[in-house]
């Protein structure tokens, strides 16, 4: 165009150009920004919901009504689908029976005797379930005393919801990576995004409430005593593991310095240029082999 290096262009045409451009690349930064938002709000909602729970199971807070209330959920969705069906299809002797397997706890089997007949069975059997649990829990603890009771709790209650929690962000974050084919069917992948997180997040308590219910009434606490030889056994792998663990170490050094590069002298005089070959030839060494 015949310009000189440094002249600044200077037209209308090209700084519209150039601002429109600018204007659109802002405006797809701030939608992209406003949608990262919008999909991070949801994971903060649920993010919120778990951290306080586990916040006051950290310190201590509301231990054993956390682990009852699992309990009772539990209880309370088998009961539910046990008693949805007619009455002469109930199959009360099996629930029983996954009762006494799962909480340890002893139903008289006269209470099923004419429930049929009487208002509201469904509620009637789990207050039943629930009063011999809190009997079965109050037993356990008296057998350990409450401290270690605390102690099992957090545990069994940390560990289950951690696992959970991990194994649902991993999930979540498959979801948003595909969310955006919801349009293609006409359906707004945000939406789509917020309502099947929320089951997703269901599921997961779920499965957490269901997990710790089948796990705390059937763990046995170890004795004082074995306590402190599992502790002595485990010191004594680690010591063994720490003496094999030198022993590799010295044997890797000798190793590494055996097999360091030697340098290589050659201990043959060197022959000058006019001076006569070693070949034998009777040529000067520049004019035979030192060419």
């Amino acid at each position: 165009m015949g310009l000189k290096n440094g002249i600044p262009i200077e037209s209308r045409m090209v700084s519209r150009s150039i601002e429109g451009a600018q204007r659109k690349v802002e405006e797809r930064n701030f939608e992209v920004r406003k949608s990262l938002i919008e999909y991070d709000g949801v994971m903060n909602e649920q993010r919120t919901v778990v951290y306080r729970r586990r916040q006051d199971w950290v310190e201590d807070r509301g231990l054993r009504e956390s682990i009852l209330e699992f309990c009772r959920n539990r209880m309370a969705k088998r009961v539910e689908a046990a008693f949805a069906a007619d009455a002469g299809d109930w199959n009360l002797d099996d629930l029983v029976r996954e009762f006494k397997e799962i909480y340890l706890i002893e139903i008289p089997p006269g209470v099923l005797d004419g429930l049929a007949d009487m208002p509201n069975p469904a509620e009637r059997f789990l207050g039943i379930a629930e009063e011999a649990l809190e009997k079965a829990y109050d037993a356990k603890e008296d057998r350990n005393g409450s401290e270690n009771m605390r102690m099992l709790e957090k545990l069994i209650l940390l560990e289950t919801v951690d696992g959970k929690w991990m194994d649902h962000l991993y999930e979540m974050d498959l979801l948003k990576s595909g969310i955006h084919l919801r349009s293609m069917a006409q359906q707004d992948p945000k939406v789509r995004y917020r309502i099947e997180g929320f089951e997703m997040f269901g599921e997961m308590w779920d499965s957490a409430r269901k997990q710790v219910a089948e796990l705390v009434m059937r763990v046995n606490m170890a004795a004082p005593r074995d306590v402190r030889q599992r502790a002595q056994v485990k010191e004594a792998i680690h010591q063994q593991y720490d003496a094999k663990a030198e022993s590799a170490n010295a044997a890797g050094a000798q190793a590494g310095e055996a097999a360091k590069p030697r340098t290589i002298r050659n201990d043959i005089p060197k022959t000058g240029p006019n001076e006569l070959c070693p070949c034998g030839s009777g040529k000067k060494f520049k004019k035979c082999h030192g060419r």
